[in-house]
């Protein structure tokens, strides 16, 4: 852990995905929350020059580190990627066209989960703008995630830090599904989850058995309620667990308002979930590397450059 918190941002403008004119939208996942966000900090005199990292495309040796080859292979076919993103037509759009617009961004932004965590080891604190596709499987994508950054990060990091306890907190609306997959049975990476489990992908039974914390909530929980259960859980799972590591998955979708999540946190409750689960690591001397995850209304870049600009202040 730095001896000075000095937060690094991992960013490119590349991690803008688009669709061809004709396709649609892509899940209704807002593919510029990214450098809007950053547009928000500039118009309120936040300055992140200097701290921001430009990522590297994270290669198929990394991603084979957790997904089968087969499955790679798959990613050629327009169909498997349209059923992936959950958007029907692009089965027919020729394959360059979403290798460019859709999966090289993601594949850039696994990269940027890749140094998020080895600089939160020198930063304290690291956060990439874009990933958090806890969804993805070993040998399958789903719930428009194509490959784990989060997972594909660990493993790197593992080979490279000889990590023994990353922890996973999960507070995307939806439940970490492909994650907890990979890492059933696994005790070096341990998951705490508070999931909406009312909504996709409706408790995964399977998946379920790799959350050591689990925490489902039903639908409509407000904020106070919300941040109150979170209270009264988190600090005991980190204390049992004494990670080296944790990997904070910061969805928006818990959102009020938002389409897909059915919560009924406020933008005020939002911003105080995620300053309780950074001083939950900052104050115990653990890295914590975040992404952003998911997060469906017009809202989500203001509620992520709220994070953000907390976490710029830490310095």
């Amino acid at each position: 852990m730095a001896a000075q918190l000095s937060p690094v941002f991992i960013y490119s403008e590349r991690y803008t995905f688009v669709l061809p004119p004709g396709y649609g939208n892509v899940h209704l996942f807002d593919g510029e929350k990214f450098q809007r966000a950053l547009a928000v900090l500039e118009e309120r005199g936040v300055s992140l020059q200097g701290r921001v990292i430009e990522p590297v495309e994270v290669t198929r040796e990394q991603l084979e580190l957790v997904h089968e080859s087969g499955y790679l292979d798959s990613l050629t076919s327009p169909a498997v990627i349209a059923n992936i993103l959950e958007v029907e037509a692009l089965a027919q759009a020729p394959f360059e066209t979403l290798d460019e617009l859709a999966l090289t961004p993601m594949r850039l932004a696994s990269g940027g989960t890749i140094q998020a965590v080895r600089a939160a080891f020198d930063s304290g604190v690291a956060v990439n703008l874009s990933g958090g596709y806890h969804h993805a499987k070993r040998s399958k994508g789903e719930g428009f995630c194509v490959y784990s950054d989060i997972a594909v990060a660990i493993e790197v990091a593992r080979e490279e830090r000889r990590l023994e306890r990353v922890m996973v907190v999960d507070l995307d609306v939806h439940q970490g599904n492909g994650v907890e997959a990979i890492y059933q049975g696994d005790p070096g990476v341990e998951v705490f989850d508070m999931y909406n489990f009312q909504i996709y992908p409706m408790g995964d039974a399977d998946a379920r058995g790799g959350i050591r914390w689990d925490h489902p909530l039903p639908g409509g929980i407000d904020g106070p309620e919300y941040v109150e259960r979170l209270r009264a859980h988190l600090p005991a799972a980190v204390e049992e667990f004494q990670p080296e590591l944790i990997f904070y998955n910061a969805g928006t979708d818990i959102f009020a308002g938002d389409p897909l999540g059915d919560l009924q946190v406020d933008e005020a409750h939002v911003l105080e979930r995620d300053r309780f689960v950074i001083e939950a690591a900052v104050s115990r001397g653990i890295p914590v590397a975040m992404v952003p995850s998911g997060g469906y209304t017009d809202d989500s870049h203001r509620l992520l450059a709220n994070a953000l600009e907390h976490i710029a202040g830490l310095a």
